[in-house]
């Protein structure tokens, strides 16, 4: 994801973690495997009216399923 700055260029906005998932005993190898993950950020400066993409992207790797656009609402005149 980028964030925009005032003079219309885009900023990245990036988050690095490690984690670790081993095969429980009796899962046959190859066995897909879940890992929840929650990221919580705290406010950020999106601005009205424009149009995001969250990108996920793990060592590097990167699949179409792992995008998620998004856009923020419109200015409220008189709110």
């Amino acid at each position: 994801m980028s964030l925009s700055a005032r003079d219309g260029e885009s900023r990245p906005l990036e988050m690095g973690a490690g984690f670790e998932v081993g095969r429980p005993p009796g899962l046959m190898p190859g066995s897909p495997l879940d890992f929840p993950l929650v990221i919580q950020f705290g406010p950020l400066p999106f601005p009205p009216g424009q149009r995001y993409e969250w990108i996920l992207e793990i060592d590097g790797h990167c699949d179409p399923h792992w995008r998620l656009a998004f856009s923020t609402g419109p200015v409220e005149v008189g709110a």
